[in-house]
């Protein structure tokens, strides 16, 4: 941790929770697997990515829905494709267990208010740095525009991020995922990579005015507080490694990332 400020102070993740969300399903469930949407589902209020009722999605297209455009029609639909609403928050809280969050709680996979859905920013980094850790989950929110297909009941459309930041080439931000209520409470999730230096900025109960600012503010600061060492290139040989009964028993071993 390299910073906080009411770290343990309670507050509704709203939209972020479907970082959670989405990482529960890809974690559980074939991207392929087609699903179709329910009533309840294409009703859901707020952002939307205007799911119609009995239209055949795939998972993964409901995914790039839910992060992209923050749909809640998409949130509710992957939740009763895994099981049903109350079942999946159940799911939802064991795995923020799991993650080792102890002052969290939610009460359904799209953030909508509701009080008994919380979370703190030191229990919602947790989350992040597992969510945005996921190879696909990384992509989706580092997706600027993402094209969707014809299905049976709209044409094609384009989705377009909601997370200003990729849009600026020198923010530093890489992917992310925001929430909003109202203009003074929203939060964000973002994943920052900027000169050797990858950090996770987690904010809850900021003002739209200021959220920009205060992500600024947590980037400048972590610059000048942390040193970062590259120790290893990518595709650096690292060492050599036996392979047993192998057609070559010592083969060279090389890092796939900076480090």
């Amino acid at each position: 941790m390299v910073a906080q400020k009411n770290g343990d102070a309670r507050a509704n993740p709203y939209s972020i929770t479907k970082l959670l969300t989405a990482l529960i399903i890809i974690e559980n469930h074939d991207l392929d697997d087609m699903v179709k949407v329910s009533k309840k589902a294409s009703e859901q209020e707020g952002s939307s990515m205007e799911l119609k009722e009995g239209e055949e999605v795939s998972v993964e297209e409901l995914l790039y829905g839910l992060l992209i455009l923050s749909g809640n029609d998409a949130a509710y639909a992957l939740a009763e494709y895994d099981s049903d609403i109350h079942t999946f928050a159940d799911k939802m809280n064991k795995k923020a267990r799991k993650l080792g969050c102890t002052n969290t709680n939610f009460a359904n996979p799209n953030g909508l208010k509701n009080k008994a859905h919380y979370t703190t920013a030191n229990d919602f980094i947790k989350i992040a740095n597992a969510s945005l850790d996921n190879k696909l989950i990384k992509k989706i929110t580092g997706t600027h525009e993402y094209e969707m297909r014809k299905t049976n009941k709209q044409e094609e459309r384009t989705f377009e991020t909601h997370l200003d930041q990729l849009k600026d080439e020198n923010s530093g931000v890489i992917s992310g995922k925001t929430g909003y209520w109202e203009d003074d409470d929203c939060t964000i999730a973002l994943r920052f990579n900027k000169n050797n230096m990858v950090l996770t900025v987690v904010l809850l109960g900021d003002k739209k005015s200021e959220r920009k600012n205060d992500e600024n503010k947590a980037f400048s600061f972590a610059e000048s507080a942390v040193k970062s060492v590259k120790a290893l290139k990518e595709d650096q040989p690292v060492k050599k490694v036996w392979i047993k009964n192998g057609e070559h028993t010592r083969i060279e071993l090389y890092s796939r990332d900076d480090s």
